[in-house]
């Protein structure tokens, strides 16, 4: 319990920000290619691109899912969930939701659809243990795995194809993560391996060979079902690259060794964006152009005090391909550390309230039926508000109970439970210096500071001139972890200051309108990452209510 709690104040923190930071191109004239196609992503973790893309501001610039749709000027929309196998995306997409979000309807008016999914439902079922079996000639785990999930991917596909008959469906294959040190494999299967006489160069061989069975999934059932999906062969691409650069090719994954990296991103989108020329859906100048300048951008925003911006940029202009603006960027900031300025305000027009609202806080679910129940009695909500003001900005405030704060350390005490065994830097370390360029455990004041001024999340009553706080940071600075009792301030909640816009939307299948408000300031043609909805409840009040589906946090807020 304690990891998760320790874990979800971060997550919980960057994951609010993640619609905060947005900013335009202005280096380039843009081509405004083509906002009558309306595209829509789904799947995991991969097409989300919460982790992977880095900073976390940055998610719309560097995952491929905002670079296909920002360099070609379509509508588009995320729609992915972190964690889903098969089966759970099965659900998410078949659950007709009716809310602001309107999944359903998205899936419907796409049209394109793009899909990455398959790869949970190995990574979930103990993959270290089916790539040793793999090796000693054991396939029962993996043969049983694949077997479900050609089961669940026909369903998906199959439902896909009755709701949206006519869109063109592209399905992404599962890259190889294993490499020599990739931390995808749990040390204890990698010494056993190593130990049998196995080595990187193998355990990656044998890992191809599952995905090979896994991606058979993809091929058959375009076999069985002719021109069902266009296949992006995400495998093949970031193989060959291993293949011929195998420095490149661990660069194309995040520290964590599952997901893309931005370079990795940025070579998903290149493959997404030969598709897409190939079949006459985009401009390639156009697109082109726009890549230009959106890197061009990010060098003298991201790294102007890392590179030479003006010579990058020139290589930039001079690129002659997609591949080309990918290599000499990613080449150029290797190694960098990207700048983490203020929250930018959007050059896109935000739309406000006419006048302020407040909405009280009624409900808070967070990740699983137990903290939700231990959050019923811990969260005061008297003090827990959503505000939006009629300057486009909005306020959200979680508090705990008053005085909770200093009986916490107590109540952990009293389960015996160690604390200080707790290694913060291998529980969220990698982590949070990926989403935060910056952050360490050796200022803790500066870390909580760059989260504040970067995403606009604060932790309310974090006084770092309190006693007890100064005792936990200078137990984390010295060693890592916290100190052995916890001595936290009466007043403890969760903050964020940002901005939002509202739209209004109609689900053309039922008539029902909801008032869409978009945390952050998305781009003209895309959606924030958090679209709240805003409705009237049963007893005839106006409600607003907020989700964050792969935590599984849900909030529900009445207006006062």
């Amino acid at each position: 319990m304690k990891i998760k709690v320790v874990a979800l104040v971060l997550i919980l923190a960057l994951t609010v920000a993640v619609g905060g930071a947005v900013v335009a191109n202005e280096l380039l004239a843009l081509d405004k290619g083509n906002p009558d196609i309306e595209i829509s992503f789904w799947g995991d973790s991969i097409a989300e691109a919460f982790l992977g893309a880095s900073p976390i501001g940055e998610r719309d610039g560097f995952g491929y899912y905002g670079l296909v749709g920002r360099n070609n000027g379509f509508t588009f929309h995320n729609r992915s969930v972190s964690g889903h196998k098969t089966a759970q995306m099965y659900e998410y997409i078949s659950a007709n939701e009716d809310n602001a979000r309107m999944n359903t309807e998205v899936l419907k008016s796409s049209d394109i659809i793009c899909v990455s999914i398959l790869g949970n439902d190995l990574l979930q079922n103990n993959m270290s243990k089916m790539v040793y079996d793999y090796l000693n000639d054991d396939t029962a785990l993996l043969d049983s795995s694949v077997a479900k999930a050609k089961v669940d991917f026909k369903m998906v596909f199959d439902y896909i194809k009755e709701v949206n008959p006519t869109a063109i469906v592209v399905i992404q294959t599962v890259y190889n993560p294993v490499y020599e040190g990739s931390p995808i494999i749990a040390k204890e299967y990698m010494d056993l391996l190593k130990a049998q006489g196995y080595d990187g160069t193998s355990i990656r061989s044998a890992a191809l060979g599952m995905l090979e069975a896994l991606n058979g999934i993809i091929y058959d059932y375009l076999d069985e079902n002719p021109m069902a999906y266009y296949i992006l062969d995400v495998y093949k691409e970031f193989n060959r690259i291993f293949v011929e650069d195998e420095h490149r090719g661990i660069e194309l994954f995040y520290n964590d060794g599952v997901h893309p990296s931005n370079e990795g991103h940025a070579v998903i989108s290149g493959l997404y964006q030969q598709l897409f020329d190939s079949l006459g859906l985009t401009n390639p100048e156009g697109a082109l152009k726009n890549y230009k300048s959106h890197r061009a951008e990010q060098i003298k925003r991201l790294f102007a005090d890392s590179v030479d911006v003006k010579a990058v940029t020139k290589q930039i202009k001079a690129a002659e391909t997609y591949d080309d603006v990918t290599n000499v960027f990613f080449r150029a900031t290797e190694g960098k550390t990207a700048i983490l300025n203020e929250l930018a305000t959007a050059k896109n027009k935000t739309v406000a309230f006419e006048e302020d609202r407040v909405y009280d806080v009624k409900v808070a679910n967070v990740m699983s039926p137990e903290i939700s129940a231990m959050l019923t009695y811990f969260i005061d909500y008297d003090k827990s508000y959503i505000e939006f003001r009629t300057d486009g900005t909005m306020t959200l405030k979680v508090m705990l109970l008053e005085g909770l704060g200093s009986s916490l350390g107590g109540i952990l005490g009293s389960t015996g439970a160690d604390l200080t065994a707790i290694d913060l830097d291998a529980l969220i370390g990698g982590y949070a210096r990926e989403l935060l360029p910056g952050f360490t455990f050796e200022d803790v004041e500066k870390s909580f500071g760059l989260l504040t001024t970067n995403t606009g999340v604060s932790i309310i009553g974090l006084d770092f001139d309190n006693e007890g706080v100064k005792a936990i940071a200078d137990s984390i600075e010295t060693t890592g972890r916290l100190p052995a009792e916890l001595t936290l301030p009466d007043t403890l909640g969760i903050g964020y200051e940002g901005r939002y816009t509202v739209r209004e939307v109609t689900n053309p299948t039922t008539g029902k309108t909801f008032t869409a408000v978009h945390m952050g300031a998305p781009y003209e043609n895309g959606d924030g990452f958090v679209i709240m909805t805003i409705t009237e409840n049963e007893e005839g009040q106006e409600e607003v209510f907020f989700a964050i589906d792969f935590l599984q946090i849900y909030i529900e807020a009445v207006r006062g």
